[in-house]
């Protein structure tokens, strides 16, 4: 009988099989990916159908083009700045090879995210749930809580389509700059495919 703690374990060691093989990996562009796909970004797939990518996620809620945009108000307190319980944002961001907006442009992070926390009910938190779309049409289906205190956060990928289809796996989420109302984020993307 497989318990939690198995399936725990297991996926810590799928974990450290990623990064130990990391040496022996392709890298390849996914702009010629060999299988008629062209889906921007930096790639690393190992044999094992085990894949990284590496994108930065541009979080804008001002300018002339806004690409996060606050569509319904929370109430009572701030949670931290004019932060409030259940604002809901939904998102078009752009995603690029590097941290700077104008880096390679290698899809768009599309979603919502919702403040989810209680003023003085622990950090700052809020819900992701968002399709990493990919240049050529792939994506990567993202959700998870993103406590924005923390220097690293783990969200989980849920699935995906295309070369990505039913994907697995976990998203690495660190915010690389910050101002306020925009935010560059750097996402380590690993995933397992069945094919």
């Amino acid at each position: 009988m497989t318990t939690h703690l198995d399936l725990e374990l297991a996926a810590a060691l799928a974990a450290i099989v990623l990064h130990v093989s990391m040496p022996a990996v392709v890298c390849r562009r996914l702009a010629g990916g060999g299988d008629g796909t062209s889906t921007g970004g930096m790639l690393t797939t190992t044999a094992a159908n085990l894949h990284h990518l590496h994108l930065f996620m541009h979080d804008e809620h001002t300018g002339p083009t806004p690409t996060a945009v606050l569509i319904v108000n929370g109430t009572g307190a701030p949670v931290t700045g004019d932060v409030r319980f259940g604002d809901t944002v939904v998102m078009d961001n752009v995603l690029t090879e590097g941290p700077t907006r104008d880096s390679r442009q290698v899809g768009r992070a599309q979603g919502t995210y919702v403040t989810t926390s209680l003023p003085r009910e622990g950090p700052p938190a809020m819900l992701v749930s968002m399709n990493l779309v990919l240049t050529a049409g792939s994506t990567v289906t993202v959700v998870g809580r993103n406590d924005v205190t923390l220097p690293v956060r783990e969200l989980a990928v849920v699935g995906g389509t295309g070369r990505f289809r039913m994907a697995t796996g976990y998203v690495l989420w660190k915010t690389r700059s910050w101002r306020p109302k925009s935010a560059v984020l750097e996402l380590d993307v690993y995933l397992r495919t069945t094919a």
